[in-house]
């Protein structure tokens, strides 16, 4: 084990039933819904059958569907959702799209469960941990491959206003069924393909230098980057190509369930605010640090053989995308140095392997936006 030579104790408490590579109909039908459910569903699919192949495969089932763009979910948007279902009685909710719908229908499960005597999202606005007692049934089919959001027991919340992050964090978010339909993925845009990879390669990295490191995270995080090293520069070159996309769906659940084992660290913290202040996309924002990161590791407390080598493929493959370019689209290096404090996330900052102080951070943050040979 790379962190610590003690005895390592782990868990996993989940029931999860994934099925991947089927097209949704066939899946479905195997799940032989009955009752009411909600559908919620990103835009992008409202342009399309799929929300009618949905329908016609849940006949036994009182089908209530939306269809809302939904990026980055914010309180506000979250809880006016759920105004328009006073009284509502489902048996549990359906999410396609990306990380945002899911996140978005995860916080749905938890609000509209009778057992929830509380307001998650109140006690999240107060700085608290909601202690959850249940959440309705949720299927998730990813849109994307990027979160990993179909399996983490997490939802992250945006709050616009007040310029903050939240995650609702507990195990009865987790979805109880997961769809992988790589067809679902194929076509999607160039940058947002590019994102949502890299958004899985950073959480596969962020599982590897952690302190809550465990046997599942590791082999999870390093089978992840080996596919999205392979399988992501064939998804941008034939944005058409099925084959591909089945990998990087492949990859953005194993990062998921890595980071499920050990949350995220370092890279999401610098992260936070490059998204609600500049809207950086959360892929490029949590990515670009990677090799700044690997090489301050390296640089000051060493890494095993094995690691190294993992981390390493992760940061030279990131280096040479030159994401730099990207990010100055947003915001200019200037503006990036300023934001150091807001940076400085102690529950992030603690799963990180090594204690940071504000120099040292500052040092990864100048090396973030420097072309460095690795």
């Amino acid at each position: 084990m790379p962190w610590t030579s003690e005895k390592m104790r782990w868990a996993i408490d989940q029931t999860l039933r994934v099925q991947a590579g089927l097209d949704i109909s066939s899946a479905l039908a195997n799940l032989q819904l009955k009752g009411k459910y909600l559908l919620l569903s990103a835009g992008v699919f409202g342009k399309t059958t799929i929300l009618d192949q949905i329908a016609s495969q849940l006949d036994k089932v009182e089908l209530d569907i939306r269809v809302q763009s939904i990026v980055n979910p914010d309180i506000a948007e979250i809880r006016k959702i759920a105004s328009e279902y006073p009284g509502n009685r489902y048996d549990g909710l359906i999410a396609i799209g990306g990380g945002s719908i899911i996140d978005t229908a995860k916080v749905l499960s938890a609000l509209f469960c009778a057992e929830n005597r509380v307001d998650p999202l109140l006690g999240l606005e107060k700085g608290e941990t909601p202690v959850l007692a249940g959440c309705l049934p949720l299927i998730a089919i990813p849109g994307t491959s990027g979160t990993g959001s179909e399996c983490t027991p997490f939802a992250t919340i945006w709050d616009k206003v007040r310029l903050r992050k939240y995650s609702l964090n507990s195990p009865h978010i987790v979805p109880k069924h997961v769809i992988m339909d790589p067809s679902l993925t194929v076509n999607m845009p160039y940058l947002l393909t590019l994102y949502t990879a890299l958004d899985a390669l950073s959480h596969a990295c962020e599982s590897l230098w952690n302190r809550n490191y465990s046997p599942v995270s590791e082999a999870a995080a390093n089978t992840a980057i080996s596919k999205i090293i392979r399988y992501l520069p064939q998804a941008l070159e034939r944005l058409d190509e099925p084959d591909p996309r089945a990998e990087l769906q492949n990859a953005a659940y194993l990062s998921g369930l890595a980071i499920s084992q050990t949350k995220t660290a370092i890279a999401h913290a610098i992260s936070y605010p490059l998204t609600y202040r500049y809207l950086v996309p959360h892929g490029l924002a949590c990515s670009f640090t990677i090799p700044a990161i690997y090489s301050f590791l390296k640089n000051n407390y060493g890494l095993s053989e094995e690691l190294d080598k993992v981390l390493k493929k992760a940061a030279v493959f990131v280096q040479n995308l030159g994401l730099q370019e990207n990010l100055r689209e947003y915001l200019s290096p200037e503006d990036f140095y300023q934001l150091s404090s807001e940076m400085t996330n102690p529950e992030r900052f603690r799963n990180f392997v090594h204690d940071i102080n504000p120099v040292q951070l500052r040092s990864i943050m100048r090396d973030a936006f420097v072309d460095k040979n690795l």
